[in-house]
């Protein structure tokens, strides 16, 4: 996906500082509508979990294509919340500062895809109405797509607004706008569209920019670790004044001047 240039206003707005990174509003306009979707895929996705125990396993006899096929349903629909939902925390991550609170937000596809079979399972082999092989079966597709939907649903590599509060200061030191470029084929992201990573091909030939959310929300994990683009890992900028508490800190989100 393309992202547009994102220029960030450094302009005075009288604002106090902040404590943790606060999205853009078009990103996170995007985030509350990628969750509003995946809860709404979930939600499908357990009724279809709900149809297959109050429905179709009350058939008599079963109909064993028709309980395979609300399985199937239930695991694409939980996947497709969870891609969505490790998608929005792309854009507005949460913060570390309860752990709990963020393992429950970054996990929750996880969560979901328990739900979402498990209770399946346990009814499947509790039930005097099944036979063996039935319920073998049923149990052996349930499990697998438990552990494929699960896989889908775990965020691997979460991100947190504490991590992107680091991250955008230091774009922010070197740059002075939260602006950086990747490649559509590249783990990492880099502080200028001239950086020689960027020149190689790329698996769409284009070079993409825009703010730092964005390069996280198109699968770049961090800033490339190489002296480049006025940057030197090994002697970065002072970002104190880009961190919470900071004198510049609140004008990273700060909304631009209109004429």
């Amino acid at each position: 996906m393309a992202t547009n240039k994102t220029s960030v206003s450094v302009a005075e707005t009288g604002r106090g500082p902040k404590k943790v990174y606060t999205p853009s509003p078009e990103e996170q306009s995007r985030a509350n509508t990628f969750r509003l979707t995946a809860a709404l895929l979930w939600v499908l996705a357990l009724g279809a979990e709900a149809a297959c125990i109050f429905w179709a396993l009350k058939q008599v006899p079963i109909v064993l294509w028709q309980v395979i096929a609300l399985l199937v349903l239930d695991a694409v629909l939980a996947i497709g919340g969870s891609l969505l939902w490790k998608r929005s925390n792309k854009l507005d991550p949460p913060s570390r500062a309860n752990g709990l609170t963020f393992w429950l937000q970054s996990q929750l596809g996880l969560i979901v895809a328990v739900l979402a079979f498990l209770p399946l399972i346990v009814v499947v082999l509790l039930s005097g109405n099944l036979s063996t092989k039935e319920k073998g079966i049923i149990a052996g597709v349930a499990g697998v797509l438990l552990v494929v939907t699960g896989l889908f649903g775990v965020d691997w590599n979460p991100v947190s607004a504490e991590q992107y509060n680091q991250e955008v200061a230091v774009v922010m030191a070197v740059n002075g706008e939260n602006e950086v470029f990747w490649v559509k084929n590249g783990s990492v992201y880099h502080l200028c569209e001239e950086s020689s990573d960027l020149q190689r091909d790329s698996a769409d030939g284009n070079v993409y920019n825009g703010t730092v959310a964005a390069a996280h929300e198109n699968g770049m994990q961090r800033l490339a670790n190489r002296k480049e683009c006025g940057y030197d890992p090994n002697n970065p900028p002072d970002v104190t004044d880009w961190l919470p508490g900071g004198g510049l800190f609140d004008q990273i989100t700060a909304p631009q001047d209109t004429p």
